[in-house]
Formats: structure tokens, C-alpha cells, sequence
């Protein structure tokens, strides 16, 4: 049973011009004049992490499973290639943050990737649907509960206060199955 709780679930992270963070710089004009040009730099909001875990937790059901290996998905996240996740993240945030792999005991050691198999079909609904919350999240606790014999989650806990926090850990999780970008 998972000891922990984690809050929120999913985190999103965004990268801002920061007032706090700005440049100024003095220009003169012909005049004689002296006009102050503030120039913000980028800043990681809301915290001062240089790289926070994440685990991915790829969800399969009895009617439809992800294809792709582990070591793919590992590659697509924590890799710094284009169109990879940490060399997007390095870019928007002037390679001040990175995603690192979560420690995990699945199939690859400490790959950051565990895969899950959900002994039930995928509830096939739509994002729009009035039903996608109560069908899909009851899936992601069920992962969760899945993934909790291969994952120690009181080492991320670092404060040591019972919950994990989005600075803590970040869950991603890539569910098998339909997605919402094509109809036809």
C-alpha cells in the first residue's frame, strides 16, 4: 500500500520572465538623456531546482498495450537530443533545468521508466467525455498501487513530512491506448 502521498498528482512546470531577475541597462541618446532599458532574463518558477525526479509510468490493459520498450521511453524523456523532453526543458529554461531519472526497480534498473499492466480492458473514452474523470483516474491509482512494490517512494519524500510534493517527484503518466488528436 503506497505510504505516501503524492501532491498534486501531475505537475507542470513553466518557465517566465521573472521581474526579480532583470538586467538594467543605460543608454544615451543624442540629447544628452539617459533612458533605463530593463531586459528580464528567463527564470524557472516557482523554485530554484536545477532538476527534479521524475518517474514515468506507462499503463497497459488487457485489450490494448504500449508497444514501445522502456529503454525508448526513458530515451524520449530524459534525453537532451531534439525532440526529446530534458532538451526542450534545457532550452526554455537557458539549461538551467533537467528532469533525472526516478530510482526504480522495474525491468531496466533506475531508468526512470516502470510499466504497469492493468488486469482490465481500457475504459475507451474521450478527454471531452463527462465521464473521463471518474473512468481514467480510478486507472491512475490503480497504476499507482501497481508500481508501489518497485518504487521506494519515502526516498523522495526529502523533507520528510509524509507528502511528495511537485518539487519532489513528478509522475507522467503515458496511458496505452486511443488519444484525442485524431478523429476519423
Amino acid at each position: 500500500m503506497l505510504k505516501y502521498f503524492l501532491s498534486p498528482l501531475l505537475c507542470i512546470f513553466c518557465v517566465a520572465c521573472s521581474p526579480s531577475s532583470s538586467n538594467t541597462v543605460s543608454t544615451s541618446s543624442d540629447n544628452g538623456t539617459t533612458n533605463d532599458v530593463v531586459t528580464p532574463s528567463l527564470a524557472v518558477v516557482p523554485h530554484a531546482k536545477t532538476s527534479i525526479p521524475m518517474l514515468a509510468i506507462l499503463v497497459s490493459y488487457n485489450n490494448i498495450t504500449i508497444d514501445a520498450p522502456d529503454a525508448t521511453w526513458s530515451e524520449k524523456l530524459f534525453g537532451t537530443n531534439p525532440h526529446q523532453l530534458n532538451n526542450y526543458y534545457a532550452e526554455i529554461s537557458n539549461s538551467k533545468f533537467q528532469f533525472t531519472k526516478a530510482n526504480e526497480s522495474n525491468a531496466t534498473l533506475n531508468d526512470g521508466v516502470v510499466s504497469v499492466h492493468l488486469n482490465y480492458n481500457h475504459p475507451n473514452t474521450s478527454v471531452s467525455s463527462t465521464s473521463f474523470d471518474s473512468m481514467a483516474y480510478p486507472d491512475l491509482k490503480d497504476a499507482l498501487v501497481a508500481v508501489d512494490a518497485q518504487v521506494d517512494f519515502s526516498n523522495f519524500d526529502s523533507d520528510a513530512n509524509g507528502v511528495i510534493s511537485s518539487d519532489e517527484l513528478v509522475l507522467t503518466f503515458i496511458i496505452a491506448g486511443y488519444e484525442d488528436a485524431y478523429e476519423g
